[in-house]
């Protein structure tokens, strides 16, 4: 994967949520193995019974974050009313995943897919070129970018 899709999309002021974002994956992702490797801010949806705090503790526990199957990537993402920041990586049965600590451009080159969360502004999604094209063709406001351009983490992004 060297293309990433960056998503910025705004329904009624409100950033694009994580559901919306998975529900844009083909089926074939609900076959992999997903981890977060980073959360760098949540809001849980008040009725949700997320309990955040406990969440980054697992994730920050493992060397490569917490794994997770699709249906339970999906239950977080609904438990949710933002995921502000958040690295998620998808791999297959034979790949070791990525370590928390890997630049940017190991994660994406050890990872069937990447999902990030950047600063309540945009998502990235690195990905198989079909996935990528799909996505943009659902979401309007979409561009292009090569793995490298715009950093997974918003804390790893250049001070302006």
């Amino acid at each position: 994967m060297t293309r990433v899709l960056l998503i910025a999309d705004i329904k009624g002021g409100v950033f694009l949520t994580m559901p919306k974002v998975l529900e844009a994956l083909p089926a074939e992702a609900s076959g992999l193995h997903w981890h977060i490797l980073d959360i760098g801010a949540v809001l849980a949806d008040d009725a949700s019974g997320l309990n955040v705090l406990e969440m980054e503790e697992r994730v920050l526990a493992s060397p490569t974050g917490l794994p997770l199957s699709f249906v339970e990537l999906t239950k977080f993402a609904r438990s949710t009313r933002q995921v502000i920041d958040g690295v998620f990586v998808a791999i297959d049965s034979t790949t070791r995943p990525p370590a928390r600590t890997d630049d940017d451009a190991a994660i994406v080159e050890q990872s069937v897919a990447v999902v990030a969360a950047f600063d309540s502004t945009f998502w990235l999604v690195a990905a198989p070129d079909a996935w990528l094209e799909h996505a943009a063709r659902t979401f309007t406001d979409v561009r292009w970018e090569n793995v490298g351009d715009t950093p997974l983490r918003a804390s790893d992004a250049p001070d302006d």
